[in-house]
């Protein structure tokens, strides 16, 4: 009997050194961050069977004897967590712990046409950031690895400067207490989701990058309204491009100056900036807003046109020129 009892503590102590050393050591997966869904009403077997499929956990049945034998059975909420598929087992159910504490979701709605400094104003008013954190992230962010992500923050090989013109304007659910990095790729992936594909197949036929496409979006975006008129503003602008004239985009004079008006004066016209697309031509050094998705479609769809010139009445009418004392003798007419 006393050979018995002996086996018996043997055995659970092997069996306890065991779970104690599975618990802490990390799988065997890579560090990559994963979406993960729970969904509502689903249990601890079904989370950890999808857990091990995913290849976030190694082993099903001690991730259930662990969270049993911690009381955490009832702690698991429905929602979407990212988890990394290198961490121990007690470093993971931490993890999930510590996204579910974080339930309350907010909605933020960023508008077409925002540029970073709008975005940025309209968030810490909002209080989800602090004044000028989102800027001061457009100026470090590319010190991580985003382009992993995000290969449309690739021109031409290299990491664009600034996220401008890529948080996709669209109403957005984040979680309260969010980091600027988490709400940025939130936006990001978005972009990702409906935008690239579409402007990847269209660089067939064009001489642009990705980049170029979201910068000309952004101009149209803050020029013109609806979406015909898009298109042949579009046109216009390829014309201006192909024929070697300067864009000459009010839209990018206002981006340096700042003062909401889309009719600069005379003195604003010759800011030495490469935002100023009357004094330089091609495109600016990038985007001046964030586009919508009709704008980014304007872009790559744009209206074949013979027009060179064009501008909007105080009554919101667009007049088309051809020649350059057309578009005078349209201004007189309306100014």
């Amino acid at each position: 009997m006393k050979k018995i009892v002996i086996l018996v503590i043997i055995v659970f102590v092997i069996i306890l050194s065991l779970y104690f050393e599975g618990i802490r050591l990390p799988n065997s997966g890579t560090g990559e961050i994963r979406d993960f869904r729970i969904e509502k009403g689903q249990g601890i077997t079904t989370i950890a069977r999808n857990l091990q499929q995913a290849q976030i956990i190694s082993n099903k049945a001690l991730f259930e004897i662990y969270v049993f034998l911690n009381g955490y059975r009832a702690d698991f909420y429905d929602g979407d967590y990212k988890l990394p598929g290198d961490l121990s087992l007690k470093e993971l159910v931490a993890k999930i712990l510590d996204q579910r504490n974080r339930t309350k979701e907010i909605e933020i709605k960023i508008i077409e046409g925002w540029a970073l400094a709008d975005i940025d104003n309209y968030l810490a008013k909002n209080d989800i950031i602090k004044t000028g954190e989102l800027l001061a992230f457009d100026k470090t962010w590319q010190l991580t690895d985003f382009q992993k992500n995000y290969p449309f923050l690739i021109n031409n090989g290299n990491k664009i400067k600034s996220l401008e013109g890529f948080l996709f304007p669209d109403t957005y659910r984040i979680y309260e207490g969010a980091t600027i990095k988490e709400i940025v790729e939130k936006m990001l992936d978005n972009f990702s989701e409906k935008v690239s594909i579409d402007v990847l197949r269209s660089l067939k036929d064009k001489k642009m990058t990705v980049y170029d496409i979201i910068t000309l979006s952004s101009i149209i975006e803050k020029e013109m309204f609806g979406s015909e008129n898009r298109r042949i503003i579009a046109g216009i602008f390829y014309n201006r491009l192909e024929s070697g004239m300067a864009l000459q985009s009010d839209a990018t004079i206002d981006y340096i100056t700042h003062k909401g008006t889309t009719r600069p004066s005379a003195d604003d016209l010759t800011i030495d900036s490469q935002y100023n697309t009357y004094k330089y031509r091609d495109l600016p050094p990038g985007p001046i807003s964030s586009p919508s998705l009709e704008a980014i479609e304007a872009a790559i769809n744009p209206t074949e046109t013979d027009f060179m010139y064009f501008l909007t009445t105080p009554n919101n009418e667009v007049i088309f020129s051809k020649t350059y004392s057309e578009h005078m003798n349209n201004q007189r007419k309306y100014y």
